[in-house]
């Protein structure tokens, strides 16, 4: 009985060796097909950005700073801040304890290179003390826009942002895809 059991595995390993090669074409023909050959693959991204950020009219905020990114390399980072909706809803920052918003911020690359992203973006107080002002935000980012190499490109990702009001400044870490037209 063990000699037909190992036979039968002979048999059935040999037909997958001669299969494989078909399946190996099949499959390289479907990702073929679904290959788009307009766009090249998604370029991954990872960036980190700080400056200065400064309130504007009622529940706004301009951010400017610089930025670094071992595929993009050094930026100027600036971006815009509409505050959507805070809590409790009857607060104003800085004494809100959570808040969401949009953010479109720019990567200007020089050389007639920039990339726009609409971030939406949710944050919440960190600091306890009532003199420190401090923002953790997350958001989920798109491109919206670009110019250069940048123009007609896709793509979407993740940010996490610490904000110190009480001095004017930010951190952000920006991670996801790009893909270039």
């Amino acid at each position: 009985m063990r000699r037909s059991s190992k036979g039968l595995r002979c048999v059935a390993n040999n037909r997958w060796r001669q299969l494989l090669p078909a399946l190996a074409i099949v499959a390289l023909g479907l990702v073929g097909m679904s290959a788009s050959p307009a766009r090249a693959d998604p370029d991954p991204i990872v960036a980190s950005i700080s400056g200065s950020v400064t309130p504007g009219e009622q529940g706004t905020f301009t951010l400017g700073g610089q930025g670094v990114s071992s595929q993009l390399g050094n930026f100027v980072y600036v971006g815009g801040v509409v505050i959507t909706k805070v809590i409790p809803e009857d607060s104003e920052v800085p004494h809100t304890i959570a808040l969401a918003d949009t953010l479109t911020e720019t990567l200007d690359l020089g050389n007639g290179n920039t990339l726009t992203l609409l971030c939406h973006q949710t944050a919440v107080r960190i600091s306890t003390s009532p003199d420190a002002i401090v923002y953790r935000g997350s958001d989920r980012w798109t491109v919206l826009s670009g110019t250069g190499q940048f123009k007609n490109a896709t793509g979407s990702g993740t940010g996490d942002t610490y904000v110190d009001l009480s001095y004017g400044k930010f951190i952000k870490v920006l991670s996801g895809t790009i893909s270039k037209k």
